[in-house]
């Protein structure tokens, strides 16, 4: 195997490049890179060849081969740093293992090391196979505290994964075995994301018990404590709790964050619609779009069409169409994804209520394939049903651009359903 010093002669002399042109340009002494050429230097530094490869354009893969047998800690820090920035998955994982296997420090140590640079990975999948090499260390060594604080780190960015809700989130559970390993700061964070995740898959229950812990560990007024009763206060809405969802209301009118009262409003007049006080909902609701949120939008959009489906008020959905570019201003959230898809299905109800059948299937089919997008199939294949069903009721042929739309759509959900493992969960 050639050694550094081999690497950097020939790419030198290939490029005729002289020591002294490489020193004028890296700084690197003369002395210095003839003693590392010549196998006089053993072990150099990383920090001393950087420069030297970069003026070489000598490739990284090509460097770490020469350091696989290193374990100086503050050389691998080095070559972790760069393996990190060039978002190389290989060379990350690589390094991370030499780091592992270096005996300079301690194992819980070089675990905490690792554990902090694995927040400084650009790409999800690389971040989570180096969370998982080094929770199966962590466990080798019994390890609780750092499985802990491990397993938090890789359910924080996994749940990220809009195609694999359900799976992150029962991993995610997993977490509660390991609880009183975590720190209080910590255990607030983990029951209001997990809460919040279980709302997303529509186990409001779940949801409830969840963020209930969060709140009572929570001595503070954070956002995140307003957010986690704003959930409870849902969560109870749809579980036809509306006693409780009063209470929790209440709580979450207190908090001083800016979208407080458009939130508040909106929910009383989700409790109103629910209880079938439809002018006194509709006056809160249409508020609630003043106020230019598009979170908030959404919502009462979406509360309207429901109103004015069920009291044949097709003149005044119309005008809810108008809206439709500031609701969809938000980053998309597994919850907003949901509410997009059911602002679609409702319009298609409403397309095809005033005679517009084409624009009608093409808003059922685009509803369908948001649903998939957060692993809802059970609305997907509801909303195809629809499809199928107006195709039959009315005696139509399909065109083929609607086949095409649909071809691409199944092609989507089973890509989608086969990355989640298949699962159908939101009732």
């Amino acid at each position: 195997m050639n050694t550094i010093g081999d690497i950097i002669k020939d790419s030198r002399l290939q490029q005729n490049i002289s020591r002294l042109d490489i020193e004028q340009f890296t700084k690197v002494n003369q002395s210095v890179l003839w003693k590392i050429e010549n196998g006089k230097t053993k072990k150099p530094e990383y920090k001393t060849i950087k420069p030297v490869a970069t003026h070489l354009n000598i490739p990284y893969h090509e460097i770490l081969e020469s350091f696989k047998d290193e374990n100086r800690i503050f050389v691998l820090k080095d070559l972790l740093e760069d393996a990190i920035e060039l978002n190389d998955k290989n060379a990350v994982l690589t390094v991370s293992q030499l780091v592992l296997k270096s005996g300079q420090v301690s194992i819980e140590t070089r675990l905490d090391f690792l554990l902090s640079q694995a927040s400084e990975v650009k790409t999800i999948e690389i971040a989570l196979d180096l969370y998982d090499l080094l929770l199966k260390e962590a466990r080798v060594n019994e390890m609780n505290r750092l499985v802990a604080k491990i397993e938090l780190e890789r359910y924080l960015i996994g749940r990220d994964n809009f195609s694999q809700l359900r799976e992150t989130y029962n991993r995610g559970c997993k977490i509660l075995d390991y609880i009183t390993f975590l720190d209080l700061n910590e255990q607030i964070i983990f029951y209001y994301k997990i809460g919040v995740h279980a709302y997303n898959l529509s186990l409001f229950e779940d949801c409830i018990n969840h963020c209930t812990k969060s709140i009572e560990k929570d001595n503070t007024e954070s956002e995140m404590k307003a957010k986690a009763v704003f959930a409870i206060c849902n969560s109870y809405i749809f579980i036809g709790e509306y006693d409780m969802a009063e209470e929790y209301l209440a709580l979450y009118m207190n908090f001083p964050f800016y979208n407080v009262t458009g939130k508040t409003l909106l929910t009383r007049g989700t409790l109103d619609a629910k209880n079938g006080l439809f002018e006194s909902a509709i006056k809160k609701f249409m508020k609630c779009l003043t106020f230019k949120d598009p979170d908030i939008t959404i919502h009462a959009v979406n509360e309207l069409f429901r109103i004015y489906l069920q009291t044949g008020e097709y003149k005044k959905i119309a005008q809810l169409i108008d809206f439709e570019d500031e609701m969809f201003k938000y980053k998309l959230t597994p919850r907003k994804a949901m509410e997009k898809a059911n602002y679609y299905r409702l319009k298609a109800e409403y397309q095809i209520g005033i005679g517009l059948f084409d624009k009608g299937v093409i808003d059922y089919i685009d509803s369908a394939l948001l649903y998939g997008k957060v692993n809802a199939y059970n609305f997907s294949f509801e909303s195809l049903q629809k499809v199928s069903a107006l195709y039959i009721e009315q005696g139509k042929q399909m065109e083929i651009s609607v086949l095409k739309k649909l071809n691409a759509l199944y092609n989507d959900l089973y890509t989608l359903s086969s990355s989640s493992g298949g699962e159908v969960y939101l009732k």
